[in-house]
């Protein structure tokens, strides 16, 4: 049921940068504070937790990284994770300056997470990166604040 509903809000968000790229924006902006906030705590709290997504990872390099140096440095590289995407939300919400670089971390965030299957959502992350470069793409167009 969460892997349909997930893909569902791509789908959304994805129609939304298409149609509506301010409403699009502000959907990643809230996905992405969400996974800062989310990440922040559970990485406090139940870091443990983290080390299942090795039974998701598609390439045997990802599970022997989950299982080693991410294993040993599950806070720093989360709450690291987390960080950068409160910076991605920022700059969606923001816009400016802040918006291709936050358009490009979100796209790499999502790059990055595809190995991980059926634990990343599949296909969500390529949804994801077709949505923001939809944004990016809409951005050369049209350099407008997300305020104004």
């Amino acid at each position: 049921m969460r892997w349909a509903i997930s893909n569902a809000i791509a789908l959304i968000l994805l129609f939304l940068c298409w149609k509506y790229p301010r409403y699009g924006r502000t959907g990643f902006g809230v996905i992405f504070l969400s996974a800062s906030v989310v990440n922040s705590l559970t990485s406090i709290f139940n870091p443990q937790g983290y080390l299942e997504y090795r039974h998701f990872a598609i390439f045997e390099f990802y599970k022997t990284f989950i299982e080693g140096s991410f294993a040993n440095n599950i806070q720093l590289i989360v709450l690291s994770i987390a960080l950068g995407q409160l910076l991605v939300a920022i700059g969606l919400f923001f816009g400016k300056q802040l918006l291709r670089p936050a358009l490009v971390g979100g796209i790499l965030f999502s790059l990055f997470i595809i190995p991980l299957g059926v634990g990343s959502g599949m296909p969500v992350p390529i949804i994801m990166i077709i949505a923001l470069g939809v944004l990016y793409s809409k951005d050369s167009k049209s350099h407008r604040n997300f305020i104004t």
